[in-house]
């Protein structure tokens, strides 16, 4: 049970006995059974105890970092639901402004048609229509009215001096005829003229209009290009925090797999903690025997002991040394018994022990199947992450070549625009566009 043989002096302590036994006692007077390096049931229920605090110590702190990673795995499923609720926002104002542009465009389109068809109605450009309009308004009559009128009254005065009357009157109808038909001609090219002077009119506000209209268009698309800046900061960003929350993921990736091997670790520890408790359980069945036996050799010296107290009586000897060896065999036989009710309250123990290890196995056994489910929702997580930061990645890049393409082409539309075209929409029409295609990635 201790771990020694007893054999105590009379004072009850045991020099050649350092693991003490039955009847063994210190300076103190305390008991002396068990310590370190001895191998009986004591030390080895001590030790088997030391060992399932231990072990019940590591489970508690397996199960708080347990309880740590859950609640980072929520904080990280929070975060990705934030970020793809901005994504959507994002895409919806895209989808909004798209919608914006189209109507603008389409409406931008049917205005510069007019313009066009109007500009075509005559076969001829606006500089030709202009120049025209300038001709025709340059046109002065030969001669004004008043001036045509004197020259009448002239020719009457004439006429009474004349002596051919009948024939100068003739003539005189004739150039009348030739000055009414001057007239006509002259008052049709004045309506011609007016006319022309309208429609020139007419084609330069026209022209007015179709310039503020492209000064809209190019309002339009440097706000489109505003607002694609917007998106390409905001797609940084989101590209950022996607970066981030990758790094946080891979960082609770390595944690769980040490955790993993930690658990693993504990779990060995755990078998071995086992074994040692059957060990110590054998050992206690053995010294359970062993206080069975010593019991049944206290019960045969106390029957010799009472017949030889018999015989002592029956001669008449001295009684005081036999009443002090019954003393001590009393005292023997009481510390066996303690002994013996110490041997069978570590056995219960080492059940309860042995009890309390096989719920923490099954236990541990639970927390590594939530384990492995965790690690296959954070992969999941981690592949999900890499796929929206490899497609936000490549958006990115063709934003990017579209931009150069979209400023190449608004320095040929100013170009154009400078020089009036026949169909200035096409330039519009794409600048419109590239800005589109750019707002949608």
């Amino acid at each position: 049970v201790c771990g020694g043989h007893s054999n105590a002096s009379v004072n009850g302590s045991c020099p050649d006995s350092r693991c003490g036994g039955a009847g063994c006692r210190d300076d103190q007077g305390n008991r002396v059974c068990g310590g370190e390096g001895c191998n009986g049931t004591v030390s080895s229920s001590v030790a088997a105890l030391n060992h399932a605090r231990n072990v019940t110590d590591s489970l508690n702190a397996a199960n708080e970092e347990l309880q740590d990673v859950v609640r980072k795995l929520q904080n990280i499923a929070s975060i990705t639901q934030d970020v793809k609720n901005q994504a959507m926002n994002t895409l919806e104002k895209a989808q909004k402004k798209k919608d914006y542009f189209e109507n603008n465009n389409k409406k931008l389109k049917d205005f510069i048609k007019k313009i066009k068809d109007f500009l075509t109605e005559e076969g001829a450009d606006p500089e030709s229509i202009e120049k025209v309009a300038l001709q025709v308004l340059s046109i002065t009559l030969p001669v004004n009215r008043t001036t045509l009128d004197k020259m009448i009254m002239q020719i009457k005065d004439s006429l009474s001096n004349l002596p051919n009357i009948e024939g100068i009157t003739n003539q005189t109808s004739q150039h009348i005829s030739k000055a009414k038909e001057l007239l006509d001609k002259a008052k049709d090219a004045k309506q011609r003229a007016e006319g022309v002077k309208d429609a020139a009119n007419n084609t330069r506000q026209a022209l007015d209009v179709s310039e503020k209209a492209i000064e809209k268009a190019r309002t339009a698309l440097k706000e489109a290009n505003e607002n694609l800046n917007s998106t390409r900061n905001a797609t940084a960003e989101v590209e950022e925090r996607l970066r981030q929350l990758e790094d946080k993921q891979m960082d609770v990736m390595m944690r769980l797999n040490n955790l993993s091997m930690g658990v693993e670790a504990l779990r060995n520890k755990t078998e071995q903690n086992r074994e040692m408790a059957k060990d110590a359980k054998a050992l206690a069945n053995n010294a359970t025997h062993l206080a069975s036996s010593v019991e049944q050799s206290l019960n045969d010296t106390e029957k010799r002991y009472r017949e030889l107290q018999m015989k002592v009586d029956s001669l008449g000897g001295e009684a005081g040394g036999l009443n002090t060896i019954n003393q001590r065999a009393m005292d023997i036989k009481k510390e066996a018994d303690n002994l013996l009710n110490k041997a069978k309250s570590g056995i219960r123990q080492l059940q309860k022990l042995e009890n309390k290890f096989k719920n923490n196995e099954q236990r541990i056994q639970r927390q590594r199947m939530e384990l492995d489910e965790l690690k296959e929702n954070a992969t999941m997580v981690r592949d999900e992450i890499r796929e929206q930061v490899q497609k936000y990645s490549n958006c990115l890049k063709w934003t990017r070549r579209e931009s150069v393409s979209y400023t190449t082409q608004e320095r040929t539309s100013e170009t154009r625009a400078k020089r009036l075209p026949a169909a200035p929409e096409v330039d519009v029409l794409s600048e419109m566009q590239a800005s589109l295609v750019m707002l949608v990635c």
